[in-house]
């Protein structure tokens, strides 16, 4: 974050971070992350502030590297390909 720096709270937070994440080395899926906006970003999508009020919170959402469970509501896959 940032502070305002002037008087009378010179140490009052002005700027925090959009995306937070703490990152287990040891454990990769103890993992947690939370973004300011939502999961898409964009200011037109319903998802925009999905995550507003866990960042406002300084809460987090577990974060996990199991394939399995990254697929597990998937509508299917998208491959890329360079011609």
């Amino acid at each position: 974050g940032r502070t305002s720096g002037r008087d009378p709270d010179p140490f009052q937070n002005v700027h925090g971070a959009g995306y937070r994440g703490v990152y287990d080395f040891a454990d990769p899926d103890s993992s947690v992350f939370v973004n300011a906006t939502g999961q898409s970003g964009h200011f037109l999508s319903r998802h925009y502030d999905d995550l507003g009020q866990l960042w406002r919170r300084g809460e987090y959402i577990p974060m996990s590297l199991d394939v399995d469970l990254a697929r597990a509501a998937a509508v299917g896959v998208t491959h890329l390909v360079r011609e």
